[in-house]
């Protein structure tokens, strides 16, 4: 919605700006409560949006442009390899019995 927009900042400020987002997104999902819980949410992902934006522009700037594509597909093969290791880490993680608990009463 406005990662163009705000990518005007400059590329490197924009990254940097919403990595504060983000964290502060992160920060308030650690709050007991499901509304904080779903606006930090919504937070950190506009900031990972624009990050997505604003990332790969960085890299074609600051890398010459015979290695692009490879730095690219690094990016992205990263990008991909978190995600499956965010996901993956959750069926490793103990069951929560108080959670569980709540949900059955």
């Amino acid at each position: 919605m406005f990662g163009g927009k705000i990518i005007l900042i400059g590329r490197r400020k924009t990254m940097l700006l919403m990595n504060l987002v983000g964290s502060v997104g992160v920060a308030m999902t650690l709050v007991q409560n499901l509304e904080m819980l779903l606006i930090g949410r919504l937070i950190y992902g506009l900031a990972v949006g624009v990050e997505s934006v604003c990332m790969p522009r960085f890299v074609e700037e600051y890398v010459p442009l015979r290695k692009y594509s490879l730095c690219i597909a690094i990016y992205a093969f990263a990008i991909n390899i978190g995600s499956l290791y965010a996901l993956t880490s959750a069926v490793i993680l103990p069951k929560d019995t108080e959670t569980q608990a709540l949900m059955d009463d």
